[in-house]
């Protein structure tokens, strides 16, 4: 008989993000992908020592980053605002076709177009490490929604979930951190500073804030079937929340990092309710889990 062998795990984090799955594993004591549903069952009752796994975090990135072979690499796009709006219509994610939908009316609502909810500020496809390692092995590390909400002040970093087939809320939660660590990076290396100072450049802006949300958005059906109860979801990001302000408090200065779980108020599940999204209504950036604003 033919015998199989069992396959190790793909990590989801590359390039720049080398070492993420591993450190990640071991912090929450899980021997399965960070991105399955075991994952998703046992982390929440895991108690990690999270100040420490985010330095080892942060610090896997400044082992991979070559700042000889990214100095010659260097995307000048990184951390710039735009609007990434072309969609292959044969493109099948919702996730894709939403977010481009909020960037396109988010840029006819500032042309002075009214037909759709107040979307002043909404950017998409943001990148955030373009070149920060050699390219062929780096994944696309861009920003699914980034939303203004006071220009070189406040921005929310926004990973955006409409199944959990995209990654379950536990994934996603590293998702948008690896964003939020890549950004402390930048703003806590010299040369990267250097790079990124010119007036001229458009990132300015965002590298100059002084508070910054990271955001897991997605449709209340998307945290159902997690099978986390709302308390549970609630305990598991009140506890990264705090331990990521604390980290960030000591990492970086004049800067203000926070973490949360948002769920969309309205109907953003089918294809047909994405077409007809007009805005996020009452709430800018969704609600809270417990259905509060």
């Amino acid at each position: 008989m033919k015998k199989t062998m069992s396959k190790t795990p793909r990590n989801k984090f590359t390039g720049i993000l080398a070492g993420w799955d591993d450190l990640i594993q071991k912090g929450y004591g899980l021997e399965v992908s960070i991105d399955s549903k075991t994952a998703e069952r046992n982390a929440y009752g895991a108690n990690p020592d999270l100040c420490s796994l985010f330095a080892k975090l942060l610090g896997q990135i400044e082992k991979n980053f070559d700042t000889e072979k990214s100095s010659v690499n260097l995307a000048k796009s990184n951390w710039e605002l735009r609007r990434a709006l072309e969609i292959r219509k044969s493109n099948p994610s919702r996730e894709k076709q939403l977010e481009k939908r909020v960037a396109k009316l988010s840029a006819s609502y500032e042309a002075g177009v009214r037909d759709c909810g107040p979307l002043k500020g909404w950017f998409n496809q943001v990148p955030a490490a373009s070149g920060y390692f050699e390219s062929r092995q780096n994944r696309k590390n861009s920003i699914d929604l980034v939303h203004e909400t006071k220009p070189e002040k406040e921005y929310a970093f926004i990973e955006l979930k409409l199944d959990p087939n995209s990654g379950w809320p536990f994934y996603a939660t590293f998702e948008i951190l690896s964003y939020g660590f890549l950004y402390l990076f930048t703003r806590s290396n010299a040369s990267l500073r250097e790079r990124f100072k010119s007036p001229k450049e458009k990132q300015e802006g965002v590298l100059k804030a002084e508070k910054i949300r990271l955001i897991v958005l997605a449709p209340e059906s998307y945290y159902s079937k997690s099978e986390q109860s709302v308390r549970v979801l609630d305990e598991f990001q009140g506890s990264i929340d705090s331990a990521l302000r604390e980290f960030v408090e000591k990492t970086v200065s004049n800067l203000e990092m926070g973490f949360e779980f948002r769920q969309f108020t309205n109907p953003v599940t089918t294809p047909e309710e994405i077409d007809g999204f007009q805005g996020f209504e009452p709430a800018l950036l969704g609600a809270r889990l417990d259905e509060h604003i």
